[in-house]
């Protein structure tokens, strides 16, 4: 007996669909019209889109609820143990502790750490730069770099400073041997960033320069009283009237370090003279233009 139950009639070809006869005569196939290929695809750009929000929106959710629970595991239980501080010479971790409002339990996502460090940065002329890290689950690593003085500055107040980017700030500690800049007028606001201008910037950059391992000689003082030159006062009391091209216009980056190779050119032929059998007998030297240098015996100096 054979089963041909499931067997269909006429072997490999396809079955025979419905067909209706409809008004007026035309055929009826049964089949509906599908949408457009493009339709499609919109559909399902959308469908993804509407799940991929929800799903933002729901981590967003979750992550707050969270991270920023006071009793969540980020908490600094001990500041003093699991906060790290990496500062200079004068701020000690106490002084850091209390500038960034770190006290025990805090929870490290809720402290506002990229306000509070642009906050310290402009208020604190002193701090040339302050990096935050975070190290979870319940750690802080702080780092803070201070401002290194290059010279004083001669001011009533007394205690100001200035960096080798012109950055004014109050130093106390360790400032006695560092030029003096003399004949410059502090802006009456400072803070963080804050640079000198004209030719106290050029005071700045001279400073810079004579810090360089190869100068023999010592800068004691430096004048700012005239728009076209620098009055130096260098080792054995020995004075100069120093200036060289654009040296107090605002320039460029690429400018001012061709400026400052042209100015240390200058001050090395300066300097080379100077220090010649016959220039240590010249107590006052005239070098406002760059390939004249001349020398003042003591005898015309009187």
């Amino acid at each position: 007996m054979k089963w041909n139950l499931f067997k269909s009639k006429g072997k490999g070809k396809a079955p025979k669909r419905p067909v209706a006869e409809g008004g007026g005569g035309r055929r009826v196939t049964g089949e509906a019209a599908g949408l457009p290929q493009g339709v499609w695809q919109a559909l399902r750009v959308g469908a993804l889109a509407l799940v991929a929000g929800a799903a933002c929106w729901g981590g967003r959710v979750l992550f707050n609820r969270y991270y920023f629970s006071p009793q969540s595991q980020f908490a600094l239980t001990d500041v003093r143990r699991n906060v790290e501080v990496h500062a200079g010479k004068l701020l000690n971790p106490s002084i850091i502790y209390q500038m960034l409002n770190l006290r025990d339990g805090a929870n490290q996502f809720q402290l506002p750490i990229d306000k509070t460090r642009q906050m310290l940065l402009a208020r604190e002329p002193n701090i040339k730069d302050l990096t935050i890290v975070r190290q979870l689950p319940d750690r802080m690593t702080i780092t803070i770099i201070e401002r290194t003085p290059i010279a004083r500055v001669d001011t009533p107040e007394g205690g100001w400073v200035v960096d080798d980017e012109g950055v004014p700030f109050v130093r106390y500690v360790g400032t006695g041997n560092l030029p003096l800049i003399k004949g410059v007028d502090l802006p009456a606001q400072i803070q963080g960033g804050t640079r000198v201008h004209g030719m106290a910037m050029a005071a700045v950059r001279v400073v810079k320069a004579m810090r360089r391992p190869n100068v023999k000689q010592r800068l004691d003082e430096l004048l700012v009283v005239n728009e076209d030159y620098l009055f130096l006062t260098v080792s054995g009391h020995r004075q100069v009237r120093f200036a060289w091209p654009g040296m107090a216009a605002e320039k460029s980056e690429a400018e001012l370090r061709a400026s400052g190779f042209e100015m240390q050119e200058h001050y090395d032929q300066l300097e080379l003279r100077m220090l010649s059998p016959v220039g240590l007998t010249c107590p006052l030297w005239d070098a406002r233009v760059p390939g004249r240098i001349t020398g003042m015996p003591p005898s015309l100096n009187e």
